[in-house]
C-alpha cells in the first residue's frame, strides 16, 4: 500500500489531513521502536523463569515480573500492581476513563456543580 493510499484512508477514516513527510516520519520512527519492544517483551516471556514471574489477578496470565507487564506499585513489596497492564487497560476502557484509543476521555462540565 502507498503513502497516499494510506493517507486517503487515514482522511476518510479519521477526518484529519497529514502531510506525506508525517507519515513517513511515523514508519521511520515509531513503527521500529514498537517491534523492538514487541520482540523485548516476546524475549522476556520466553527467557524467564518461572520462580521470576507474577501472576495477574485479573486474567491470571502468569508474566515476568517486569514494569513493562505490571504498573509500577510503591505500596507493595515487589514494586508492581497485582494486574497486568492489559487487564488495566480494559478496566479503564469498561469504567469510561479511557476510550479504545487509550486517550482519556474529557468529562462533561455540565455534571459538576458550579
Amino acid at each position: 500500500m502507498a503513502y497516499e493510499d494510506i493517507l486517503e484512508e487515514m482522511c476518510a477514516k479519521y477526518a484529519v489531513e497529514y502531510s506525506p513527510n508525517y507519515l513517513v516520519s511515523i514508519v521511520s520512527n515509531e513503527v521500529p521502536k514498537r517491534v523492538a519492544q514487541v520482540a523485548k517483551m516476546l524475549r522476556l516471556k520466553q527467557d524467564t523463569p518461572k520462580e521470576q514471574c507474577k501472576k495477574c489477578i485479573h486474567c491470571g496470565q502468569l508474566l515476568p515480573a517486569d514494569p513493562i507487564f505490571f504498573s509500577k506499585n510503591n505500596a507493595r513489596k515487589d514494586k508492581l500492581s497485582s494486574t497486568c497492564k492489559e487487564c488495566d487497560r480494559k478496566n479503564r476502557i469498561k469504567r469510561g476513563v479511557v476510550n479504545k484509543d487509550g486517550d482519556l476521555r474529557k468529562k462533561d462540565p455540565t455534571l459538576f456543580k458550579v
